[in-house]
């Protein structure tokens, strides 16, 4: 669990330097969860699947995103369908 509160923290703090502080108050939500691992893996999967365009800015400006923890980080945690959207959200193959 410490290491996905870990890639939150730098993924909040990516999005607050690269995209807006705005986008970065918004993810910050999941810290309601930083307790609950299920509950933490369900915001990300419902994350991942409304908002599609702010993992492609962070990716092409070098920052994390949620994607890339579902896809590289901590696929154990989520189903291969999570994987799926993630991959189609970075414009990979699913």
């Amino acid at each position: 669990m410490s290491t996905l509160i870990e890639l939150m923290e730098k993924c909040e703090a990516d999005t607050k330097e690269l995209i807006n502080a705005g986008a970065a108050v918004r993810l910050a939500n999941w810290r309601k969860y930083r307790d609950n691992q299920e509950l933490l893996v369900q915001y990300i999967q419902r994350v991942i699947r409304s908002n599609r365009s702010n993992g492609w800015k962070l990716e092409s400006k070098g920052g994390l995103n949620l994607e890339r923890i579902v896809i590289d980080h901590c696929p154990e945690l989520f189903t291969e369908e999570d994987v799926g959207v993630a991959k189609e959200n970075m414009g990979l193959s699913k």
